[in-house]
């Protein structure tokens, strides 16, 4: 696969992750992800360290503000993950980890670790699940074990 064109150094990141937001059909209780991978920032200067060509300096063509669509992730609990292709993009990491509030990034230096850091966030974010449950079990069981010592009945 072979991506070019658009004549600018920045993406329509924004319009990209909105997407993900609107039009897949998640389920309420499921664990929802957006993994993104980039080696360019938004449209938008307060972007774009590094003044690179950006057609649209004011933000996104089509309006999209990032405190918007952070709260679509953020109302949804969509954890984002962005993977980083080179050094410039110190500006968006920053300015996405104020709004996202499940935010995490990593450095992607070889297209074949892709899905080792996938992998990865969605084993973590798992176990992480996994001891939550396995908590409020435990916490149920003592619960139960508590009433019955105290009156004498099950719950």
């Amino acid at each position: 696969m072979k991506a070019d064109g658009g004549e600018d150094f920045a993406e329509a990141a924004l319009d990209g992750i909105q997407a993900c937001i609107d039009l897949m059909e998640w389920r309420p209780v499921s664990q929802k992800f957006v993994f993104h991978i980039t080696d360019a920032p938004p449209h938008g200067q307060e972007f774009n360290a590094t003044n690179h060509l950006d057609n649209y300096p004011k933000g996104c063509p089509c309006g999209l503000k990032l405190e918007d669509v952070a709260k679509g992730m953020n109302d949804r609990r969509i954890k984002y993950r962005l993977l980083k292709i080179g050094n410039r993009l110190e500006n968006m990491t920053s300015i996405f980890k104020k709004h996202i509030n499940t935010y995490a990034d990593c450095e992607l230096e070889h297209a074949t670790k892709v899905l080792d850091i996938i992998c990865g966030s969605l084993l973590s974010d798992v176990t992480e699940l996994q001891t939550k449950v396995n908590k409020s079990m435990t916490d149920d069981k003592m619960l139960s074990t508590l009433v019955i010592e105290h009156t004498g009945s099950k719950p």
